[in-house]
């Protein structure tokens, strides 16, 4: 009977043993239980983060787009500003100042002569709110399709006035919603340009 107490008693504190083993189990799992909703809310508000970050980026891209357009405006309020009345100004060049660069009759006329006559034409159009559907500027010699017309700084008050009126110029009356073709072709432009 006494080894029975004493076996009875081994036993009991084995269950004993054993149950305190069990409850730290189930603190266990109750923690970790908590933990794995803890990491569920993490993941959520880190999802919610990342749409966040999207929709941010989006909002600066959308910014780089509308500071580019009001970069643009503002070149196109001080052009308006400053030529209210607009005529077209590039001074004429004499026949003379290529002749004293060395250029022949045939590059004068045809490339320089050309040219001058094309962009004052296509400029004032523009400016005139003309539709134009091929916008081509050509410096082209007759006979000599591989020679190109040089870059002289004399021509560059024409740039500025093209360019102004490309900037100027709107799409109102495009027909058919045709898109325009520009080219540029046989010409010497230095980077200012």
């Amino acid at each position: 009977m006494a080894e029975m107490k004493a076996q009875t008693e081994r036993m009991q504190k084995e269950m004993n043993g054993m149950n305190k083993r069990l409850s730290r189990v189930d603190d266990l799992e109750s923690r970790t239980t908590s933990m794995q909703n803890e990491m569920d809310g993490m993941k959520i508000r880190l999802t919610d983060m990342d749409e966040l970050e999207l929709k941010f980026q989006q909002q600066v891209d959308k910014c780089q787009l509308l500071e580019a357009r009001c970069g643009s405006l503002e070149r196109t309020v001080e052009i308006l500003v400053k030529e209210h009345t607009w005529e077209y100004s590039a001074p004429t060049i004499p026949t003379s100042h290529w002749i004293d660069r060395g250029f022949d009759e045939a590059y004068i006329e045809d490339a320089v002569v050309g040219f001058l006559a094309g962009i004052k034409e296509t400029t004032c159009k523009l400016r005139n709110g003309n539709w134009i559907e091929d916008i081509a500027l050509c410096g082209v010699v007759r006979d000599a399709e591989d020679t190109m017309m040089l870059h002289e700084d004399v021509v560059l008050p024409h740039w500025e006035e093209f360019t102004a009126a490309l900037q100027l110029y709107q799409d109102s009356d495009v027909p058919n919603d045709t898109p325009h073709r520009f080219s540029i072709s046989n010409m010497q432009l230095p980077s200012s340009v």
